[in-house]
């Protein structure tokens, strides 16, 4: 992807941010830059210049809160997708906020859905249980659940899969062709909060990938998440982790190192069908 075009990407994912940013601020409503959105702030005080998405988390409580706001206060250049607004095929079980005016497919394509616009994508932390072998069970729920729910996507890109994994969605995915996706997307609600309401002292996202091995499920100490500092990106301020660094280096290990750079590109979007509509 050019430079430029990459450019025009992080403008419209800035202006996603700051966005979430005043209504955030406005409703007394607690976030945190996440994922690669955190790694760049830390290490490029900027997006990752490869980059094509934008990653915010907040906890059950606050995401409520900042769905309802968003009724009201969201500007119309911007749309609240919840989980279940994200089309009539399953992308992810991934809500967010999307700039309106662009679009990845023309109005022709088949796929149209959330990952039709530039989207920010809203990790939500869930209680989790403190004892590992516990959350295991019900992230492997979650799998099972997402795998069946695979069967209503446009297509599958298998060549991301392999093995194990790739037997798992074809056999999950095929069962899920014949279960409504409203059922599945109500039925996965249900098992990612099942700790809603309840103390404990981790937390766990909400959306653990397909290819995850249940190895690398990871639980995050609540305390890391119990204050913010804010760091520059694009020359704004955002609120992150107290313990940003001890987060990074869990899902990343040697974070300030930079990947090889055959690794260096974007993993979301295609290009050559973007264009904005202003």
């Amino acid at each position: 992807m050019k430079n430029n075009e990459m450019q025009k990407i992080h403008e419209i994912a800035f202006k996603i941010l700051c966005e979430i940013d005043r209504i955030c601020e406005k409703n007394d409503i607690k976030y945190f830059l996440s994922s690669g959105t955190l790694l760049g702030a830390v290490r490029h005080q900027n997006f990752i210049p490869w980059d094509d998405d934008a990653d915010i988390a907040m906890t059950r409580e606050e995401y409520n809160k900042f769905a309802e706001a968003c009724r009201d206060e969201l500007g119309d250049d911007f749309e609240f997708l919840s989980c279940d607004q994200s089309g009539n095929h399953f992308v992810d079980f991934i809500p967010g906020v999307v700039y309106r005016k662009c679009r990845w497919f023309d109005e022709q394509e088949e796929q149209k859905d959330a990952y039709n616009f530039v989207k920010t994508d809203i990790f939500i932390l869930e209680q989790s249980y403190n004892q590992r072998w516990r959350e295991k069970v019900r992230v492997a729920h979650m799998l099972m659940i997402y795998g069946l729910a695979m069967g209503h996507r446009t297509n599958i890109q298998w060549r991301k899969f392999s093995g194990v994994t790739k037997l798992a969605i074809c056999f999950f995915s095929k069962l899920g062709e014949k279960i409504p996706l409203k059922k599945l997307r109500e039925k996965y609600t249900r098992v990612s909060t099942k700790l809603q309401g309840k103390k404990t002292n981790r937390y766990l996202s909400n959306v653990p990938p397909p290819w995850l091995s249940l190895k690398l499920v990871h639980q995050y100490p609540a305390d890391w998440f119990s204050e913010s500092v804010r760091l520059p990106l694009n020359g704004k301020e955002f609120p992150v982790p107290k313990d940003w660094d001890k987060l990074l280096e869990l899902s990343y290990h040697n974070y300030m190192e930079l990947p090889p750079e055959e690794e260096r590109r974007g993993k979301h979007i295609n290009m050559n069908t973007f264009e904005m509509l202003e």
